[in-house]
């Protein structure tokens, strides 16, 4: 078995930091304005950094399609799409990528 952990269909986790919500507004506020280009390492590392500052604040996102976790704690975390989304769309999508991040961080 190449995954400790699969599962589908669930959540993230229920609560994001303070710090957590204003790193993201900004991650998003970035790409919207074309200041940095898209950075999965360094977006997850902010958030790693700010996931437990602040307030924790009750969320309720999407669900995540698909829940992986490898014997060496790495998480993957997978949204099936059926079409290419459109401008709007990708921010949201982004959006809920960056807050399961947040999420799954202020678990663990």
């Amino acid at each position: 078995m190449r995954f400790k952990i699969a599962r589908t269909h669930i959540i993230a986790g229920e609560y994001i930091s303070e710090g957590a919500q204003l790193e993201i507004q900004k991650i998003i506020d970035n790409l919207s304005t074309a200041s940095t280009f898209p950075n999965k390492l360094k977006e997850t590392e902010i958030i790693h950094s700010v996931c437990q500052k602040g307030e924790m604040k009750k969320v309720k996102l999407t669900y995540v399609d698909i829940y992986l976790e490898n014997h060496n704690g790495e998480i993957f975390l997978f949204d099936l799409k059926t079409a290419k989304p459109n401008v709007g769309g990708f921010k949201e999508f982004k959006r809920t990528m960056l807050e399961w991040i947040a999420a799954v961080l202020a678990r663990n």
